[in-house]
């Protein structure tokens, strides 16, 4: 359901077969994902492999428009991505455009959102712009530079959650900064 409140579907859909959601035209992008057992849900469920999987009662994703996904029960039970939705590519900022300027901040752990948005300008030509200008600080620099670098933009930030999350699990590793970057 989009901004979790509002139900468009609830269907059954058969193991080993798939359910194409299609809200149709609309301003929302993501949506939650509730997936329950056919039986309601009860704690006894088991997967298809006689017992081998966990029981679950409910699964929750956050999903986004065009996406794939698909249940999955191994080594437990949970919402996969299949595939991530096409993304828009043109070559609008291509064009030689002066006085066309962005800047990136400070960032910090944040950068993740600064690669995102820099993935969104290399899919719409801003490496081919002979006249934008950039400036940058810190994590704001460092996101700029690898989106003019061609650098992969998604990769990247998966990396940096992956990081965030290493630090999370160990505070020490907060102070590791230059070896996230050279890594």
């Amino acid at each position: 359901s989009s901004a979790f409140s509002t139900e468009f579907a609830s269907v059954t859909v058969p193991p080993k077969d798939a359910y194409n959601f299609d809200r149709g035209p609309s301003g929302d992008f993501d949506y939650r994902l509730t997936a329950r057992p056919a039986d309601g849900g009860s704690s006894n469920f088991r997967g298809s492999l006689e017992g081998r999987q966990r029981p679950f009662e409910e699964l929750v994703a956050n999903v986004v428009r065009n996406g794939t996904y698909a249940l999955v029960s191994e080594p437990q039970f949970r919402i996969a991505e299949v595939s991530k939705p096409p993304r828009p590519h043109s070559s609008l900022l291509a064009i030689d455009t002066p006085g066309l300027s962005f800047a990136f901040s400070a960032s910090g752990w944040l950068m993740a959102y600064e690669f995102g948005a820099a993935h969104s300008l290399q899919n719409h030509g801003i490496m081919k712009n002979p006249s934008v200008r950039l400036v940058g600080s810190s994590g704001g620099a460092l996101s700029l530079w690898t989106m003019m670098y061609g650098s992969d933009m998604v990769a990247l930030k998966d990396f940096m959650k992956e990081s965030a999350s290493r630090v999370h699990e160990e505070a020490w590793q907060s102070v590791n900064l230059r070896y996230f970057v050279l890594e």
